[in-house]
């Protein structure tokens, strides 16, 4: 809404009925009356209400747009004058506003790190609106990753020569590991993840307890970590296989063989099929645990045994046709477990067996489902 001129703002107003008969006075105001109680009216109802209802010599007056923010001006802006939206004082009092918003605010003072290393310690989500060559200044960076760490995926955005140095900048990490752990990950090479004193400020690894409580926090770290850090404690490890199957992989092979542990990382991530236990790969609740929407591969990672078995892959191809593909041959040329997989998807019968490919009612089905 704020990019309509005043004239639709106010029209908008009206219609959701924000427009009381105060507010209508006050539109109607000669200019003079309007800044003798502009004040007042910031007061009772809001400064960005104040600045629609007024006129364009009002919105060039630094003292009332000032007087405006007091009372609550965070939107709007496209309706300052030039003059001063390319203020410095201005530029500074309305850092506190949405991040879209202060787009409105001239290049000129976004381009300068000086006034916006003053702006983002007010708000660090206006980092959102700085060009490039503002955005990679050291300075506003560290200052950003005290702030607000989350900001710095937008640095993820930006061109291959800017981001990589910053992703080895061992300061800049030690800033993120002390305020957000959890974006050491999102940003920072394997160098920086590995580094023992980046580790050490992140995950107080001298401190058992604190350290067992931050790995919970940020289970992504296990690889990174040195597992006698965290190996004896199952609560973080079954943690972890919620939120990440797949961490399967940086345990010790009796972990790995551990049918509890597999099952909660199937139904998180079925690729975590690849790192469970031969063992398990024959166990059919295990498998049956990692079918889910589009797990076209799981029944490639059952033993051959279970891809034999009539029920499971009567299952797997329910829940995705592809699966069909690793059946047995013997049940690839089963016409029930074949039906069953063409009616979701017809080009499942490429992976039928050569007769039934060759079944013209099986044809016909295939044809309608494609």
């Amino acid at each position: 809404m704020y990019r309509k001129n005043r004239e639709e703002l106010v029209h908008k107003f009206k219609e959701l009925e924000r427009f009381d008969d105060d507010s209508e006075r006050f539109y109607n105001l000669s200019h003079q009356e309007k800044v003798n109680e502009f004040e007042a009216f910031c007061l009772k109802h809001s400064g960005y209400l104040a600045i629609v209802l007024s006129d364009d010599i009002i919105c060039d007056d630094k003292e009332l747009v000032l007087i405006a923010k007091k009372y609550g001006f965070y939107t709007g802006f496209h309706l300052l004058s030039e003059r001063l939206l390319c203020d410095p004082d201005i530029a500074l009092a309305l850092a506190k506003c949405n991040q879209y918003e202060y787009t409105n605010i001239s290049k000129s003072l976004r381009n300068d790190p000086q006034l916006m290393l003053e702006a983002v310690k007010i708000n660090p989500s206006i980092y959102y609106s700085l060009p490039v060559s503002v955005k990679i200044n050291k300075k506003i960076i560290r200052e950003i990753a005290k702030k607000d760490p989350h900001q710095l995926r937008l640095l993820l955005k930006i061109g291959k020569k800017h981001r990589e140095p910053l992703q080895h900048d061992k300061e800049l990490a030690t800033i993120v590991a002390e305020s957000n752990p959890g974006m050491l990950y999102e940003f920072f090479s394997e160098e920086i993840l590995t580094d023992k004193d980046i580790q050490e400020i992140a995950f107080r690894l001298s401190d058992d307890k604190e350290c067992k409580r931050r790995l919970l926090n940020n289970t992504w770290a296990l690889p990174y970590v040195d597992s006698r850090y965290w190996m004896s404690n199952m609560k973080l490890i079954k943690r972890a296989l919620y939120e990440d199957g797949t961490l399967l992989r940086v345990l010790p092979d009796e972990y790995r063989a551990n049918k509890k542990l597999a099952l909660i990382a199937v139904k998180s991530q079925p690729q975590a099929l690849m790192y469970c236990s031969e063992k398990l790969l024959d166990d059919k609740d295990v498998i049956c645990a990692a079918l889910q929407e589009d797990s076209e591969e799981v029944l490639g990672y059952a033993s051959e045994r279970l891809q034999n078995d009539y029920d499971l892959v009567y299952k797997a191809v329910k829940v995705d046709p592809l699966n069909l593909q690793f059946a047995s041959d013997e049940l690839r040329d089963n016409r029930d477990i074949v039906i069953c997989a063409i009616k979701s998807f017809g080009g499942a019968l490429e992976d039928a067996s050569e007769r039934l490919q060759a079944d013209e009612e099986l044809i016909k089905i295939a044809r309608e489902r494609m």
